[in-house]
C-alpha cells in the first residue's frame, strides 16, 4: 500500500514479503514481517506528531517494527522529531554522511554509519543536507508519546 501525504512530497509504504495462506494482507496475515518504507516525510514541524503516532501504532499493531526512511535535512526543528523518535525506535544510518539533526543543541552525539568513528568533525559533517537512509526499529515497551511534538504549526 502507497499513501501521498497532502500538501508535500512526502511518501510512505507499507508492505510484507509474502501474505497469508488465503492472500490476505495485514496483522492477521501470516508471513514475513511488515517493513514499512518512507522517503521525504519529516520536513514539515505539524506532521511530526503524527508520523511518530502512525509509526508507533503499526510497531504496536505488529504491522511494521521497522521503519527504513531516506531523509535529507530541512528544517531546523527536525531535532523535536528525531529525539522523540528515539525514545522510542532504536535509530540506526544504514547510508550517509553522519548524522546530527537541524537544530540539535551543541554537543548532540552524530548518528553514525557503520564502521565510522566518532568525534567533533563526524558530528559536524552530518550537518549537511545530502540523503540518508536511516532505520527505525521499535523498542519494546517504549513511552507512549505524551505532550512530546504537539502544538507545532506549518512554517
Amino acid at each position: 500500500a502507497e499513501r501521498r501525504s497532502g500538501g508535500g512530497g512526502g511518501k510512505a509504504a507499507a508492505g510484507r514479503e509474502q501474505s497469508g495462506a488465503s492472500g490476505e494482507v495485514g496483522p492477521t496475515a501470516g508471513g514475513a514481517a511488515w517493513l514499512t518504507l518512507c522517503s521525504d516525510v519529516v520536513y514539515e514541524p505539524a506532521a511530526y506528531r503524527p508520523l511518530l503516532l502512525t509509526l508507533m501504532r503499526l510497531a504496536a499493531l505488529g504491522v511494521a517494527s521497522r521503519t527504513v526512511m531516506a531523509h535529507r535535512s530541512r528544517h531546523p526543528d527536525e531535532h523535536l522529531f528525531w529525539t522523540a523518535a528515539a525514545r522510542r525506535f532504536r535509530l540506526r544510518l544504514l547510508r550517509g554522511a553522519p548524522f546530527v539533526p537541524l537544530g540539535s543543541p551543541a554537543g548532540t552525539a552524530a548518528l553514525l554509519p557503520p564502521g565510522c568513528g566518532s568525534g567533533t568533525a563526524a558530528a559536524e559533517h552530518g550537518r549537511g543536507a545530502e540523503v540518508r537512509l536511516i532505520e527505525l526499529e521499535a523498542i519494546p515497551g517504549a513511552p507512549p508519546l505524551g505532550e512530546e511534538l504537539w502544538g507545532l504549526t506549518e512554517t
